[in-house]
């Protein structure tokens, strides 16, 4: 149960994003961020639609992240010319209060 106000909303889930957004939101603080993390892109685009429709959420985006391997050697380092592009997706935003 929750019953307090909390600084920041971080999500790692396999339901809906928006779903679990429209219904933790309330218990956000203002001007605090909310970050949704998908191996697809296409789960968190409906949630960024709606962060961005909704007058309740600003700076809503998405963003990719990766990850590249280091060879790193004495005397030398170097990135692996082969990387993989799996690293998932970012929704990112700040809640605001009227």
């Amino acid at each position: 149960l929750l019953t307090k106000f909390y600084y920041s909303l971080i999500i790692s889930s396999c339901y809906k994003p928006e779903t679990v957004i429209k219904k933790l939101s309330k218990y956000i603080l203002g001007s605090r961020p909310v970050v949704v993390y998908s191996f697809h892109k296409e789960m968190l685009l409906d949630a960024a639609y709606m962060m961005r429709k909704s007058g309740e959420f600003i700076q809503s985006d998405i963003t990719e992240s990766s990850l590249r391997e280091y060879q790193v050697l004495p005397g030398r380092t170097h990135p692996h010319m082969m990387t993989n592009g799996g690293g998932g997706y970012l929704l990112t935003g700040l809640r605001v209060i009227d």
